[in-house]
């Protein structure tokens, strides 16, 4: 039997360039924002933010199926 489970968090992830900055060298921003509860909305300045806060958010609620098929 493969065990399944429901999704207790949902975001809406965008990625753009701010080119006004430094013409020769644009910076990715990010935002966050969460859909399926409060509609919560965070920004982040670099990629390795934005990862450390799904790190932080998915390690701590996140149920995720397993691959595997368990046999009775």
């Amino acid at each position: 039997m493969t065990k399944k489970a429901s999704p207790d968090r949902a975001y809406l992830i965008r990625c753009w360039q701010e080119s006004n900055v430094q013409p020769h060298a644009p910076r990715w921003r990010f935002s966050v924002e969460e859909v399926l509860h409060k509609r919560q909305r965070w920004g982040f300045g670099d990629l390795d933010a934005l990862v450390a806060f799904l790190r932080a958010h998915l390690d701590d609620t996140a149920q995720f199926p397993s691959d595997r098929t368990e046999s009775a």
